[in-house]
């Protein structure tokens, strides 16, 4: 009896990652969430300050959850390299930018942590409110990192930088959030200079 050699194939499922821009200066061995933080602290402060104008956002309940915005360590689902590089092509960054960034493969977070993903989709207005509607658990299986910015953020900052207004990085593109601290010791850091 002869048998016929097939190769054999198999889905060679590709790693999807996360980014946090590596806070300046990077204390300890592990990112924690804002409201872990010594208030006193000056990371704290400078943290915090990020949310002038949106102090409302803080006291937001993210759905699924179920704690405060400031109570997760927040990721984003496109490399902030990027971000930076398009928005300084729009005229929105007036500088020189050094930019130090952890690259997380998602497996790193999801079973180890809560984590779930937001992506506004409300553009019509500027409100803080969070709709259930935006938020999903995240797995390894459904996760999908981000390569492209979207149009909608895009259109955000040309009409930002348009109206002097605060040109923030991050609107309309998917947030991750979870809930817990993230050992960074073994992580990928990425470098930019622009």
């Amino acid at each position: 009896m002869a048998f016929e050699r097939r190769p054999f194939s198999f889905l060679i499922m590709q790693e999807n990652y996360i980014y946090h821009i590596v806070p300046r200066p990077f204390e300890g061995p592990k990112l924690i969430p804002l409201n872990r933080m010594d208030k006193q602290s000056e990371l704290y402060k400078k943290n915090f300050s990020k949310y002038v104008g949106r102090e409302c956002l803080t006291k937001q309940v993210i759905p699924l959850l179920n704690c405060l915005w400031n109570d997760v360590v927040q990721f984003s689902a496109i490399d902030p390299c990027l971000v930076a590089k398009e928005i300084k092509s729009l005229g929105g960054l007036n500088r020189s930018l050094e930019l130090e960034v952890f690259k997380i493969p998602i497996s790193h977070v999801v079973g180890v942590n809560k984590v779930v993903s937001y992506t506004k989709t409300v553009s019509s207005n500027r409100s803080f409110e969070l709709l259930a509607s935006d938020f999903s658990f995240t797995t390894v299986e459904n996760y999908q990192e981000q390569k492209t910015i979207p149009l909608t953020t895009i259109n955000y900052w040309k009409d930002a930088i348009k109206e002097e207004r605060p040109v923030l990085w991050f609107p309309y593109i998917t947030h991750i959030f979870v809930l817990g601290e993230v050992e960074t010791s073994q992580l990928e850091r990425i470098s930019l200079k622009i």
